[in-house]
């Protein structure tokens, strides 16, 4: 949550934010969703804050996202 975070500010303020999403994207787990910290499982939570983040730096149509966007639907099932 808090890399996702940072990644949002930095784009807002016009920053890069290319290493953070770097990272972020490092995360993504098999089932498409983004854990809290490595090594745990993925939560909706911090998956969305992701997502908002790639949809801010212009990613938001890329398969990171497309990937998270399915476990998002898949949990709230």
């Amino acid at each position: 949550y808090a890399l996702a975070r940072l990644a949002r500010m930095r784009i807002d303020r016009g920053q890069s934010a290319a290493t953070q999403l770097a990272e972020l994207l490092a995360l993504q787990a098999a089932d498409g969703g983004f854990p809290p910290a490595p090594g745990l499982q993925s939560e909706p939570l911090t998956t969305a804050y992701v997502l908002l983040a790639l949809e801010r730096a212009g990613q938001g149509a890329g398969t990171p996202a497309g990937r998270a966007i399915g476990y998002l639907t898949t949990t709230q099932q």
